[in-house]
């Protein structure tokens, strides 16, 4: 559209021109009118020409812009072509996506279905736990129950047992006392009785001391040390407390007393035996030596009673042995 105004004010520029020239040669008188067709005529020649090779121009600017409208047509296909092929490309793309997302969707449908199902049977276990759990708190709560009820029957039989402990300690006291009497009456008669001549002419009596009671803890420790014990070994209480039965005892005769303490632990009979233990002075003396068991209020062993009884040395082996030390 804008070429053909261009051509068309151009072709009346021309004419304009051919008027003027027309409108000049009528008003010059000195031309001939021959003259003035042969101008005519020029002009119209001069006029046509112009005009064709203006034609000629634009027609070679016409054929040049279809040339170019050809080529951009050709690469508008061109582009096209490669449109065309990326467009199937992502297509083809977008499907396998699609085709990939169906797939990762129905994955997880199942997938959530599995979770669905173990979420189910995990209900159903906890469901079932619970049951479990409550039951097996009624069961704890009737054990506790039942526990207070045993703790306090069991308080209450300690006390009676701490009851009854003490009477029996102070049953036994009234005992050891009696015993202790008995001890040195018998020591009095003794020592008041006719002494006994053995084949070499020596008095063989034995004068026995009044018992001294040492208790020990299943360890071996001295738990208990009573004034017959002071008196026959030359160890207060407060000293010998805690240390072990064994400082009484040479290491030579370790053996046959662990063997008696022993069977008193395993409560065996225990026949009184000759033993030799040492005083702190370290003189050592002869002994009768006995052991029992010590027993709790639930008759469980917690320690071992041991009795010893010096064995006395009559008077004439004593005059032997005193004279023997000072020929020495």
């Amino acid at each position: 559209m804008g070429h053909n105004r261009k051509i068309r004010d151009r072709i009346g520029q021309e004419l304009l021109k051919v008027k003027q020239q027309i409108a000049e040669i009528k008003s010059n008188p000195h031309n001939p009118a021959e003259s003035v067709e042969a101008k005519l005529l020029q002009a119209e020649e001069d006029t046509a020409t112009s005009l064709r090779e203006h034609v000629r121009e634009r027609v070679a600017g016409l054929e040049k812009t279809a040339e170019e409208v050809h080529q951009a047509i050709i690469d508008l296909r061109r582009a096209d072509q490669g449109i065309s092929v990326k467009v199937d490309l992502a297509e083809e793309l977008l499907k396998r996506r699609i085709t990939e997302v169906e797939k990762a969707n129905e994955e997880l449908r199942q997938e959530i279905g599995k979770e669905r199902l173990a979420y189910g049977d995990l209900a159903r276990e906890m469901r079932v736990l619970e049951e479990q759990l409550k039951k097996r708190i009624e069961e704890l709560e009737q054990a506790n129950e039942y526990l207070r009820q045993e703790v306090s029957k069991g308080r209450q039989t300690e006390e009676k047992l701490k009851n009854k402990a003490a009477l029996l300690e102070e049953q036994l006291k009234g005992r050891i006392i009696e015993l202790e009497q008995a001890n040195d009456k018998l020591q009095q008669e003794i020592n008041n009785s006719g002494q006994a001549v053995d084949s070499d002419g020596i008095e063989t009596a034995n004068h026995r001391a009044a018992d001294a009671v040492i208790e020990i803890n299943l360890e071996g420790n001295i738990l208990n040390w009573d004034s017959r014990a002071e008196i026959m070994y030359g160890y207060s209480s407060q000293h010998v407390n805690g240390y072990p039965f064994f400082i009484l005892v040479p290491r030579e005769r370790y053996d046959e007393l662990q063997r008696i303490i022993d069977r008193a632990k395993l409560d065996q009979e225990v026949s009184p035996a000759e033993a030799v233990l040492v005083k702190k002075n370290g003189e050592q003396i002869r002994v009768s030596v006995s052991a029992s068991p010590i027993k709790d209020g639930l008759d469980k062993i917690t320690g071992v009673s041991i009795t010893t009884c010096e064995i006395a040395t009559p008077p004439r082996q004593k005059e032997k042995k005193n004279k023997m030390k000072k020929a020495k």
